[in-house]
Parts: C-alpha cells; sequence; structure tokens
C-alpha cells in the first residue's frame, strides 16, 4: 500500500495545478515564520541559529510533502520518504520555535518505525501543539501591545488549521474538496504572516518619546 493509498490522496482527481499550488502556503508559512525567528532573535541574539534552524526544518518539511505530491502526479511514484519527512521536520522545527518563543526549552523523542504509523500521529501531534502553542502566545503578545485585530488574525488562522485537521480526515477527496484544503491552507498561512507582519512592526518600533 502506498503512503498515497493510506492518506486517500487521489491521482486520478489530483491535477498538476493543484500540486503545484501545494507550494504557495508552504511559501507564505516560510516568510510569515522567518518574520517570528527574526523578531525573536532581534530581542535574543542567542537565539538567532535555534530559531532560523527551526524555520528551515519547517519548511524543509512542507517542501517536501509538495514535492511527493508533485513527483506522484507526474510520475506515479510514491516517494514515501518525501511525505514522512513533513512531521519529521516539522515537529523539532515548530518545538524551536515555541521553545524560544516562550523563553523555554523543548526535546521531542520519537521511535520511527517504518511499518507502524504511530510515529506519524506521534510527531503530526507534536507539531500540531507546538503549532498551536505559537499562535496562542503570539495571541497573548498582540492583545498586550493593544492590537485586537491582529489577535484577531491569529485565531483566524488557527481555526482554519482546525478546519483542515477535520478535512484531513475525509478518505480519497474529490478534486474540489482537495482544492477547498488548499485554499484554506493558503488562507491560514497567509493571515499567519500578515498577522506576524503587524505585530512584527509593533514590537520592533522604536519607543515613543515624550
Amino acid at each position: 500500500i502506498s503512503s498515497a493509498e493510506t492518506e486517500g490522496f487521489c491521482v486520478q482527481d489530483y491535477s498538476l495545478g493543484l500540486a503545484l499550488f501545494d507550494y504557495i502556503p508552504v511559501l507564505l508559512s516560510a516568510f510569515g515564520l522567518y518574520l517570528l525567528a527574526d523578531t525573536i532573535a532581534r530581542n535574543t541574539p542567542q537565539a538567532r541559529l535555534a530559531v532560523m534552524s527551526g524555520v528551515i526544518l519547517v519548511t524543509a518539511g512542507g517542501l517536501s510533502k509538495a514535492s511527493w505530491k508533485l513527483t506522484w502526479v507526474l510520475t506515479q511514484t510514491d516517494i514515501s520518504l518525501l511525505n514522512n519527512l513533513l512531521f519529521i521536520l516539522m515537529a523539532p522545527g515548530m518545538i524551536l520555535l515555541a521553545s524560544h518563543l516562550l523563553a523555554g526549552s523543548g526535546k521531542a523523542l520519537a521511535t520511527l518505525k517504518p511499518e507502524s504509523r504511530a510515529w506519524f500521529f506521534t510527531l503530526l501531534g507534536a507539531a500540531s501543539i507546538a503549532n498551536i502553542t505559537i499562535s496562542i502566545a503570539l495571541i497573548g503578545q498582540s492583545w498586550r501591545h493593544q492590537q485586537r485585530l491582529t489577535a484577531a488574525i491569529f485565531l483566524f488562522s488557527i481555526l482554519l488549521i482546525l478546519s483542515l485537521s477535520g478535512l484531513s480526515r475525509i478518505s480519497a477527496g474529490s478534486a474540489p474538496l482537495q482544492w477547498l484544503a488548499e485554499i484554506l491552507n493558503t488562507l491560514a498561512h497567509g493571515s499567519f504572516a500578515l498577522a506576524i507582519w503587524r505585530l512584527r512592526g509593533v514590537i520592533l518600533s522604536p519607543p515613543t518619546r515624550v
């Protein structure tokens, strides 16, 4: 059984355009996470290597997943490693970002067993918890800086991510459903990047002199 089959991935309905479109939310996520990491690094320079490594890991995971879909559509070749790298790379990357955002530390331990999907759900849970932790912390930051709209945008991004989790449980989705998932994914990461950009401007702006 291929990775595509176990995830309900229908190559008949998954077009080249949809596969290419999948790179857009990855790039938007990379942009938003870079802004977040750079903001953290400006306040804590010694954390720059760690947080930028987190951005690279998360982005590499997203690019791997998108490349798996593109390869499948073009050649119908299932390179399961590309698919699995999404959460293998995303989990530690998100944990690095979340731990430094909260000025703490984090570690992720997982036993990888190719014959089992338990590792997948372990890393999915770790990445999801870290992702939501980052967003909640940023909502708090926005609220403290009187940025109510920015906080609402972060919340909107979380709700979209949660809706995607629900869609992912529907196996063998049709082309319209897959397009809906990609559009929601793009909106989620785009709104996250917008909110980070707004909050970054407030945090890094020089204090007003009286």
